[in-house]
């Protein structure tokens, strides 16, 4: 998968062993990867650009607001509501980088991030038994 290839990102299997199996095991694991991107690109409400650059800049743009609603919340001054949407927004657009950038593994721990779901619910999604209703 990518230019990493699966299993080489760590992160990936060492948080979600069963994601990763259920995606090692797909005949086309990249293209159960890019489901997972748009599922989180579609759930967080994310509207990203079109080419590379477009997205890099989103993801600045979203990385720098959810550290900065972490240092609000840090100090009171914000919901844990308000961070945690910030960050699965910024995690969703950094799935998208990733995935445009040939590093499948890392955009699968993204957007696993970014969804904020059960493992179970994510490795249903993988192999077609979850909708993205089940989130």
């Amino acid at each position: 998968m990518g230019q990493s290839g699966l299993m080489v990102h760590s992160q990936l299997t060492r948080q979600f062993p069963r994601l990763a199996d259920a995606l090692a095991g797909r005949s086309d694991p990249s293209e159960a990867v890019r489901h997972l991107v748009d599922t989180a690109l579609k759930a967080t409400g994310v509207t990203p650009g079109t080419t590379i650059e477009e997205v890099a800049t989103l993801v600045r743009t979203l990385d720098e607001a959810a550290w900065d609603l972490q240092d609000l919340h840090d100090r009171g001054e914000a919901t844990t509501e308000s961070y945690t949407e910030a960050f699965r927004r910024a995690r969703a657009a950094n799935a998208l980088l990733d995935s445009l950038s040939g590093r499948d593994d890392a955009a699968a721990y993204e957007a696993a991030h970014a969804l904020g779901a059960d493992e179970d619910v994510l490795v249903g999604l993988v192999e077609g038994g979850a909708r993205s209703s089940d989130l």
